[in-house]
């Protein structure tokens, strides 16, 4: 793959009008370029910013490659802001690496791709999980069925079930299969080991995340990490089927 060029611009096409500030605001977007091949696509912090905010936002970016401008930088009023249109371009960055080398993606299927990767793990892989594993385990039982349309699909599903256990006292682990019970007891160890808390997806499917379980852990929960990595292959295979299909 030759250079990747992502750069942050407002979409002046578009126009809101904060009527707090009374200033006409543009969404930003993001341009790829790669392989003398480029796209766009909305941010995903789905900020919107004014003339002037992303003038000091491209300020702001200068000077953190440049400490000779850092005083004139000390203090931005939108900082935040500007520090997550940073970790998004870093994000996207390793999204194309990920998927123009390593899974050699078409370039103009790399739109749905950026926002899966772009994801939480913590929260698409609950979703996945409390989805397959738990709720239908939850729907075929009597004595949970009645409250599984209720329950929301990013949580975590062992604290269910325990909190279900102390204030029920019935054990749902008793109607789950070995599976299942694997899945949902190894993305808590995930989450409490703090291994995946803040990543996006594409740290799992580029490695980062293996590499910090192993260091965390010494590979002492690998059946755990390999039963959550089959539910991450599934999605990522899911998303490719639905790619495909619709281009």
């Amino acid at each position: 793959m030759g250079k990747i060029t992502i750069k942050h611009y407002l979409n002046k096409n578009i126009k809101c009008l904060d009527k707090i500030s009374n200033e006409v605001e543009h969404p930003i977007y993001i341009q790829i370029t790669a392989n003398r091949k480029t796209t766009q696509i909305r941010s995903l912090t789905d900020y919107l910013m004014s003339e002037k905010d992303f003038a000091s936002y491209e300020l702001y970016t200068i000077a953190k490659f440049d400490s000779n401008i850092e005083e004139i930088t000390k203090e931005f009023l939108n900082e935040v802001k500007f520090e997550e249109l940073q970790e998004e371009k870093s994000t996207v960055l390793e999204i194309l690496d990920y998927c123009l080398n390593k899974k050699n993606i078409e370039f103009g299927k790399l739109k749905p791709l950026i926002i899966f990767y772009s994801k939480l793990i913590q929260f698409e892989f609950g979703k996945h999980i409390y989805t397959m594993n738990l709720f239908p385990a939850l729907i075929e039982n009597d004595k949970t069925a009645a409250i599984a349309m209720y329950l929301k699909s990013e949580m975590n599903p062992l604290n269910f079930i325990d909190i279900f256990k102390k204030t029920t006292k019935f054990d749902i682990m008793k109607i789950l299969t070995p599976e299942q019970k694997m899945n949902i007891i190894g993305f808590d160890s995930l989450l409490t080991i703090g291994t995946i808390n803040g990543y996006k997806l594409i740290n799992w499917y580029n490695g980062t995340i293996k590499e910090d379980f192993i260091k965390k852990t010494g590979a002492k929960h690998n059946d755990f990490f390999n039963y959550i990595d089959k539910i991450a292959i599934n999605l990522e295979n899911n998303l490719f089927l639905s790619v495909n299909n619709k281009l």
